[in-house]
């Protein structure tokens, strides 16, 4: 009888700790999922927050290629002015070597 009572004894005692793991197994469970869920909201935070910062530095590198084309034909018109000024230096220089003159 004793031996059949510590049975039952045991038997209840190892359905109480089974339930008190599942218990904390759910815990632990429910805990990790709270970390999950914050750390996916600040990924999409972060996420948001590059694609903005993306955005901006586009705008900001279209207005640079918009003003570097905006500079190309100031630029070709400079080109052309140096080459007529290093033509008449160099006609120059040749009329004065050919007639002896100094400079």
């Amino acid at each position: 009888m004793l031996v059949l009572i510590l049975q039952q004894f045991v038997v209840i005692i190892s359905v109480k700790l089974q339930h008190c793991r599942q218990i904390s197994l759910c815990c632990r469970i429910h805990e990790n999922y709270e970390l999950l869920k914050a750390r996916r909201e600040m990924i999409l935070a972060s996420k948001e927050g590059l694609e903005r910062d993306v955005k901006e530095q586009t705008a900001i590198n279209r207005a640079h290629v918009a003003n570097m084309n905006s500079l190309k034909p100031e630029i070709k018109r400079l080109y052309k002015q140096r080459d007529t000024y290093r033509k008449s230096v160099v006609i120059l220089l040749l009329q004065t070597f050919l007639t002896g003159l100094p400079l």
